[in-house]
């Protein structure tokens, strides 16, 4: 429940952002998201699956996809469209130091590149490699697809450092932020207060 709370606040902010919006709500794991067992793979794959399915349905458009946790700034939607460029598909980067896309904020053309992408990454998942571990094995092996990192005003927390946020821990995003995406913490808490910390940065910005 305080889940759907927060996905419908960053929903508010992404429909601000010019972006129409389609949620899709994945079941509840049984076990430990971490513990990678099989209610994980099988979220994993109805994940995939639906994205597979927003793929085929945006056919010759761009289209975004973005996690629950997930919060659009200013004028995201066209931003990302330039961002994309001639390319297929543009990742947020994870962490720059390995350039590590993440799999949680993309925008991409609907086209059969980008599907065969998405199909060969549901292939080769397992228990062993989740869905960003296997698309960036794939794009660092070479995969024939054209494929761009968004810029870093699309942040993460831990993605110029590698390292986790704690709560009470400094909250520090680019002035010129897009999208915050609320990863590099553990638990639903952290989360939470991380994300609030960036909107409450960006709110007293946009005020002065």
């Amino acid at each position: 429940r305080e889940f759907l709370a927060m996905s419908e606040w960053n929903m508010e902010a992404a429909e601000m952002a010019g972006f129409q919006v389609h949620r899709h709500f994945l079941g509840e794991l049984t076990t430990d998201f971490d513990n990678r067992g099989e209610d994980w793979m099988r979220l994993l794959h109805e994940k995939l699956d639906w994205v597979i399915r927003a793929t085929e349905e945006s056919m010759g458009r761009p289209f975004v996809f973005a996690d629950a946790d997930v919060r659009f700034y200013g004028d995201a939607k066209h931003d990302m469209l330039a961002c994309l460029g001639d390319a297929d598909i543009a990742f947020q980067c994870d962490w720059w130091k390995h350039m590590i896309v993440c799999q949680g904020l993309w925008i991409a053309r609907g086209n059969e590149r980008v599907l065969k992408l998405l199909n060969h990454i549901k292939g080769i998942v397992s228990q062993k490699l989740n869905d960003q571990e296997a698309t960036n094995a794939l794009l660092k092996g070479g995969y024939p697809i054209d494929w761009q990192v968004l810029p870093r005003r699309y942040w993460t927390a831990g993605a110029g450092t590698g390292i986790r946020w704690n709560s009470g821990d400094a909250v520090n995003p680019p002035p010129d932020l897009m999208a915050h995406h609320g990863n590099w913490t553990v638990g639903y808490d952290n989360k939470v207060e991380l994300m609030r910390a960036v909107d409450t940065i960006m709110t007293q910005e946009a005020r002065q």
